[in-house]
């Protein structure tokens, strides 16, 4: 009866220690427990004391509890170089949990692998313990932090009665961690991850295999594409257009009537082509830094890319035209892609194709440009880069003296600055013989004569 008696004071001392296995209370019943099977085998001659031996076994067998203890309870972390994705979903039950874990933890897992970098995500699942503690915004940030992840997905699941049926209820809400981004953008961002998000979920017992798969497919989409656009507003963009392009090709084969994953079907494209975007802009402005023509040439299969998922990209075609003039100079294949912006209310092209006449000494349709785009209104980085690139092609090519009459419009009349403009305009005048550019030259001189009477 004694044996009877103290095996089930352990197996209740046992069930006690998992309960609270991440509480302090957990180890304190755990050394107990020890002890107490310990003790009568390294107490010498009944009572008389422990030996030095038996106190060395006794201190390594404590200092190895708490050690686990330390390293079993602790938040888990994630591995470095990885995408976090954390998953903490708290359950009534334990068969519940299983049941969860089986049919949608291990699942979404699958979900948000990529083929090219099957190894780039880190599922990681949250202890209850910590998972009931994760109930808002708040606590799941510091989650994230706490592992170094980077998205959390965060919630419960219950059984409900539905219309008297039983039904698994998911009630699930998540966080991407992002670079600090300004807060119009991010409350957009946020509206759109609340849209897109599966918040509230009813799964039929009946049907909870395809019911989980259902779910699973779906979070896993969501995670991936917000991801991707986490990224992108990091400035991580060829990892985002990487992920986007992966999943583009995967939700071409995906027939559904969920209507958020129809919406990031429609929406990954634009997510593609700005990433795209984003990495050619990088090499441009890498080249005009260094001046590397390897950066230049590197814009090349991005754009070749963009003319193919994003023909009508407006910005590209901006790039394109630059790209076109620096390395071929194609001032033909340029002023193509300038006309394809006619219809953009914007002065960026039309500086541009001023540019592109004044470059091929037509200064009558150069100065047309020119007085459509003075309309509109260019911030002052702009218009110190457009200054800056025709004085490089003026370095390049000193013959090409016409395009100071350009530098002169822009410093007269748009950037006010006289002293510069008086500059430019000086050195057009000397440029060439007499005749050329007559009809401009007579209007520069009529822009000095009259500034001096001012």
């Amino acid at each position: 009866m004694a044996d009877n008696s103290e095996n089930g004071i352990l197996k209740e001392a046992l069930s006690f220690i998992k309960q609270k296995w991440y509480s302090p209370l957990g180890l304190l019943a755990l050394l107990i427990v020890e002890l107490f099977i310990l003790l009568p085998y390294l107490w010498n001659n009944f009572g008389v004391g422990l030996n030095l031996y038996e106190w060395i076994v006794v201190s390594i067998v404590i200092a190895v509890s708490v050690l686990l203890w330390e390293i079993i309870r602790r938040f888990p972390k994630n591995t470095r170089n990885k995408i976090g994705v954390l998953v903490a979903v708290t359950t009534e039950s334990k068969r519940e949990y299983l049941r969860l874990r089986s049919d949608l933890i291990l699942r979404i897992n699958e979900a948000v692998k990529t083929k090219a970098k099957e190894n780039i995500f880190n599922i990681i699942e949250i202890p209850e313990h910590y998972a009931t503690k994760i109930q808002d915004y708040p606590s799941a940030l510091q989650s994230l932090k706490r592992a170094k992840a980077h998205f959390i997905i965060y919630g419960s699941c219950k059984q409900r009665l539905e219309k008297g049926n039983p039904h698994y209820y998911l009630s699930l809400d998540a966080v991407v961690i992002h670079k600090p981004i300004p807060p119009i953008v991010h409350d957009k961002f946020s509206q759109e991850f609340a849209e897109l998000f599966p918040r509230r979920v009813l799964i039929p017992l009946e049907n909870e295999i395809s019911g989980f798969e259902i779910t699973k497919d779906w979070i896993g989409l969501v995670a991936r594409y917000i991801i991707g656009v986490a990224a992108f507003l990091s400035g991580e963009f060829p990892f985002s257009f990487e992920l986007s392009k992966e999943l583009h090709a995967q939700l071409k084969g995906v027939q559904t009537d969920i209507l958020q994953i129809k919406k990031i079907k429609a929406r990954v494209p634009l997510l593609i082509s700005e990433s795209c975007l984003a990495i050619a802009n990088k090499h441009y402005f890498l080249y005009e830094r260094t001046e590397d023509k390897k950066e230049l040439l590197a814009i090349k299969p991005l754009l070749d890319f963009l003319r193919k998922i994003d023909p009508n990209n407006y910005k590209a075609h901006l790039l394109r035209g630059i790209y076109l003039f620096l390395v071929e100079r194609d001032v033909d294949g340029a002023k193509e892609e300038m006309k394809r912006c006619k219809s953009v209310n914007d002065c960026a092209w039309r500086y541009s194709e001023a540019f592109l006449y004044a470059y091929e000494r037509d200064l009558n349709k150069a100065e047309s440009s020119y007085k459509k785009a003075f309309k509109y209104p260019i911030v002052p980085a702009s218009l110190f880069q457009i200054e800056e690139f025709i004085n490089d092609v003026l370095e390049i090519e000193p013959e090409k003296c016409q395009l100071w009459y350009c530098i002169g419009m822009i410093n007269w009349f748009v950037k006010t600055d006289t002293i510069a403009g008086r500059d430019a305009f000086e050195r057009f005048l000397n440029c060439g013989s007499a005749t050329d550019f007559a009809e401009q030259k007579r209007k520069v001189k009529e822009y000095l004569e009259q500034h001096k009477t001012e």
